[in-house]
């Protein structure tokens, strides 16, 4: 792999000098390079992170070593200590030291440790992670991550007592995220092998790695060069394969991030999960040139894609930073982005900010047009478990935070991973789905002559009656407030039916209350929030019509 720029075309060398202006996330590669400029970032060392779940609902805490490009500079690991320390005085509470003796001189290199923690239940924990290592006669201590321009302060963590809110019959994922596959100049991912053992720490049961388009079509040591056979795309199926047939408790769902034409020459991402053909889309890699137009509008996509697949918008409201809207065309999802094949929109990626709001308002106006499209969640996280490592100026400095960590925005779903990833894909659009940062709400309507109606349903006639169930635990806090909306889509407006309160300071409530006066056609949604500022929200019940799309107006 060439990262000297010793052979670099011109676009190329356009391409170098625009990552000067772009934020870009995952775990740092502080390889790139130019023949004449090193950076700030630059070692002649491989990256050595550690990481762990900010929360698990475990006894044992996985912790994970991760080294990438011993290949270019070998490393030899004598020993790693693990240090569990109290957040009050940073007091050492337990520590674990495991001689390693391992000369690592791969590409990837990954290892778990498996820590008990029981002693340690319903307590946040502080932990420091060290690596006692050697790069020829050099000695090292790595402290949590070996990057120059971060802090290495200590991780923390949640041993939580309780799992993760929810009813029988429900799981919980995460549908937006990437793994080594995704890798470039500035960025790469964490082993997919590694996720499973994380989440299922955290209690989730599945989750959706949607890599880039404009990554995955690469050859394995080119960071821009794309490859005809599809190889690396090909080698990630079969990877994802072999990992879901050798686990039994945890779904990997693979999946693409499509870079499409909004329909007005704009750049948006479109997530198709379980669809084992590739579909290029180039327009925003900057790999060719700046300012190109991307091969597939969104709509002729979706027109090609199979029964089995499930497609939504990935963040549709994300405002690009303004260097990105001018140089590589991207957008947002316009107002006429409607097909039968875009299930919906993930409106809940990793922050709670106005993109997240601007999202829902969004996703509202669709409704009262009349559209089936759902709402679904992710954290478009990069092997980020317990912090976010993130270039800031490419080659100069870095910064770290906790947003857009794995796991932390949910989508549930009532749903089995016993069922394998086709029925679970059709759960996803058919069965009852919420989006959650933690507590669980879940709504029917019924009536005497209607029936009874589930998320993502629909009753003919006019129910009577809505019955909610919600939950959360200490750790998201007890409820405060339960909201019911009504959509009325002759008028096409939404208004709030019944705000609930008097459940304030209960992690546990069913409850059972009329509908009174609402229109004779639309539907039914509810929110959650709890003391701790954390949310959930369903997916509509609809009533008064037909089980089909439609348009008012």
């Amino acid at each position: 792999m060439n990262l000297t720029g010793s052979d670099t075309p011109l676009f190329f060398l356009l391409l170098k000098i625009s990552l000067w202006l772009f934020p870009v996330f995952l775990y740092a590669e502080m390889h790139y390079r130019w023949s004449f400029f090193k950076g700030f970032l630059f070692k002649k060392q491989p990256e050595v992170i550690f990481d762990l779940p900010y929360r698990i609902q475990s006894d044992t805490l996985p912790v994970l070593l991760l080294i990438k490009d011993a290949d270019r500079y070998p490393i030899r690991i004598h020993k790693i200590e693990i240090l569990l320390k109290s957040p009050e005085n940073l007091e050492v509470l337990k520590q674990v030291t495991i001689e390693a003796a391992q000369f690592i001189d791969t590409k990837w290199y990954y290892r778990l440790f498996h820590i008990d923690c029981t002693e340690f239940q319903n307590q946040w924990l502080m932990i420091d992670c060290y690596a006692y290592a050697s790069i020829g006669s050099k000695r090292l201590i790595i402290k949590n991550d070996n990057y120059r321009a971060l802090s290495q302060n200590p991780f923390s963590t949640f041993i939580d007592p309780d799992p993760l809110p929810l009813e029988k019959g429900w799981i919980w994922g995460d549908l937006h995220c990437h793994s080594s596959y995704t890798e470039d100049q500035a960025e790469f991912g964490t082993p997919p092998q590694c996720i499973s053992p994380m989440a299922a720490a955290m209690g989730l049961s599945f989750c959706a790695l949607t890599e880039h388009s404009y990554d995955m079509d690469n050859y394995f040591d080119s960071w821009t060069k794309n490859d005809p056979k599809l190889e690396k795309w090909q080698d990630y199926q079969k990877t994802i394969h072999a990992i879901n047939q050798t686990n039994q408790d945890f779904i990997i769902i693979p999946g693409e991030e499509v870079s499409v034409d909004n329909g007005f020459g704009k750049t948006v991402h479109l997530s198709i999960l379980n669809d084992p053909e590739f579909h290029i889309g180039t327009g925003d890699g900057m790999e060719k040139s700046l300012g190109k137009e991307t091969e597939h509008y969104y709509a002729s996509l979706l027109e090609t894609l199979p029964q089995h697949t499930l497609a939504f918008a990935a963040h549709p409201m994300s405002k690009s930073p303004f260097m990105h809207r001018l140089l590589i065309r991207r957008g947002v999802w316009n107002h006429w982005d409607i097909h039968p094949k875009l299930h919906g929109y993930q409106i809940l990626n990793g922050l709670d900010d106005e993109e997240f709001i601007s999202g829902k308002d969004y996703w509202i106006r669709q409704l009262l047009k009349g559209q089936r499209q759902f709402i679904y969640a992710g954290n478009d996280s990069h092997g980020n478990f317990n912090r976010f490592r993130q270039i800031n100026i490419p080659m100069l400095s870095m910064h770290e935070h906790r947003n857009q960590i794995f796991g932390y925005h949910l989508t549930g779903v009532k749903s089995s991973i016993n069922q394998g990833i086709n029925d679970l894909i059709d759960d996803l659009k058919h069965q009852p789905v919420i989006i959650s940062c933690g507590p669980f709400i879940d709504i029917s309507i019924s009536g005497s002559s209607s029936g009874k109606g589930r998320i993502l349903q629909t009753l003919t006639k006019q129910p009577d009656t809505v019955s909610i169930q919600a939950k959360s635990s200490s750790f998201f806090g007890a409820i405060k407030q339960l909201h019911l909306f009504v959509g009325d889509l002759y008028n096409q407006k939404e208004y709030k039916f019944k705000t609930i309160d008097r459940i304030s300071g209960q992690y546990q409530t069913t409850l059972s209350l009329p509908l009174q006066d609402i229109p004779e056609r639309g539907y039914i949604r509810a929110e959650l929030t709890t003391h701790k500022e954390k949310f959930a929200l369903t997916n509509p019940v609809w009533y008064g019509m037909e089980n089909t799309v439609f348009n008012l107006k």
